[in-house]
């Protein structure tokens, strides 16, 4: 994560079929006491999420280089087990929310519209080079 200057990971990610995530925003956040480090979430769920969304880009290390701009509530209420097995509940806002939910997706598989759309262009690209394969025998 920190090696591609990632903030977040999920566990299918690299490969563990663990609901598991972990992620660390203290890169934006100027007071040092207020950084956290990383948090490790097992099993974690939705409670509650804000009715108020906003739209920011968000890139993902599965999709190097690409980044898209996605709409997600503002602040999530969460609950989840650390790494000792004690069950937590936290409000997420800002940053976190975002990445938590980033990160959640992973865990559930759903598509963002940034996997969407790197599917579309990989399909794309495969159909056009099988394309050009078959016409360069021709």
């Amino acid at each position: 994560m920190y090696k591609y200057d990632g903030v977040g990971l999920a566990a299918p990610q690299v490969g563990m079929n663990e609901r598991m995530l972990v992620f660390n925003c203290d890169y934006f956040i100027e007071d040092p006491a207020q950084r956290q480090g990383e948090i490790v979430m097992c099993n974690p769920e939705i409670l509650e999420f804000s009715d108020h969304a906003s739209v920011c880009e968000e890139g993902c290390l599965s999709f190097p280089e690409i980044h898209v701009d996605i709409a997600r509530p503002e602040a999530v209420l969460v609950r989840y087990q650390d790494l000792e097995g004690r069950l937590v509940e936290a409000e997420l806002d800002d940053v976190a929310a975002r990445v938590f939910q980033h990160e959640f997706d992973h865990l559930n598989q759903v598509s963002s519209s940034l996997e969407v759309y790197l599917c579309s262009v990989f399909i794309i690209s495969l159909s056009n080079y099988i394309l050009l394969q078959g016409l360069s025998k021709l």
